[in-house]
């Protein structure tokens, strides 16, 4: 008697099952996983987009922020600088808010350059301090206030100017 060898039939290498014409089964557990990742991956990147899209808003909020500080210490300064040149004995009448002196008047003009700034809200203040007689302490605060902020922002420049 020949032994008989029985023959086992194998499937493709790797040991997956085929259906007929050669397309891979797939079993009911695996279904749907790449659709999964693929959700997930763009989540991850969602939110990475908004935390960027947050970095962005506050950087150009900063940058605005910082312009308008700029803009009202020049308006402080140049104001400081037009002191320097004038009458010292006058500067107290000239640069007195409450008088309308004719250079706060052109302070006030100049810092209305700067956002919520009015003659009635968020208007320049100017102190001369004539307790030397040698010497004048002055000081010019600068205010303004962005829309969408409740507190208003200021900037001071503060000098000693002498007697002529």
């Amino acid at each position: 008697m020949a032994s008989a060898r029985v023959r086992r039939r194998r499937g493709p290498r790797g040991g997956g099952s085929r259906k007929r014409g050669g397309t891979p089964v797939i079993a009911p557990k695996t279904r749907g996983v790449f659709l999964l990742e693929a959700l997930l991956a763009l989540v991850v990147f969602s939110l990475s987009m908004l935390g960027l899209l947050g970095l962005l808003v506050h950087a150009l909020r900063d940058s605005g922020s910082a312009h308008w500080r700029s803009e009202a210490f020049d308006v402080a300064s140049a104001a400081l600088s037009r002191m320097w040149a004038e009458d010292p004995a006058a500067l107290a009448a000239r640069y007195d808010g409450t008088a309308d002196g004719p250079g706060y008047r052109a302070l006030l003009a100049a810092a209305m350059r700067l956002p919520g700034v009015s003659a009635v809200s968020n208007a320049p203040l100017v102190t001369v301090d004539e307790a030397a007689s040698a010497t004048r302490r002055v000081s010019v605060t600068v205010y303004w206030q962005l829309p969408a902020e409740r507190n208003a922002h200021h900037a001071s420049v503060a000098g000693v100017l002498p007697s002529h």
